[in-house]
């Protein structure tokens, strides 16, 4: 596995993944002081904290862009809505060649809220 240069490790997407997402993602345009800095620079930064669940800030290391910017880009996706388009883009393909099967779903219990802790809001709120 190649690592990029001056950038985060992933080893959940080879270098041209990265590079075709990054590629679909808005980049923001400075129009004053220095250029902003590339998806792909930033994109494995946020997929590791994405997927270990890391802090922002332990994403500063020297040579590589801070926590701070990954965020910020972030939010600018998150803005843009194209987090999800790009989401659902994939997932179309990942049918069309038959890797997944869109009849089988998985639901993580930390995205449903808990019934059992209902009552608990109405009395401390």
């Amino acid at each position: 596995m190649n690592i990029l240069p001056n950038s985060h490790f992933t080893d959940v997407l080879s270098a041209t993944q990265l590079y075709w997402l990054a590629d679909r993602l808005p980049e923001p345009k400075a129009f004053t002081g220095r250029p902003a800095y590339g998806n792909r620079l930033l994109l494995p930064g946020i997929l590791k904290l994405l997927r270990s669940g890391c802090r922002w800030r332990d994403l500063d290391v020297p040579g590589i862009p801070s926590g701070i910017t990954h965020w910020r880009r972030l939010r600018f996706w998150q803005q843009r809505c194209r987090l999800f388009h790009l989401w659902r883009l994939v997932l179309k393909l990942l049918c069309r060649i038959q890797v997944i099967d869109p009849s089988v779903a998985v639901l993580d219990g930390s995205l449903i809220p808990s019934f059992s802790f209902a009552d608990r809001d109405r009395l401390f709120g």
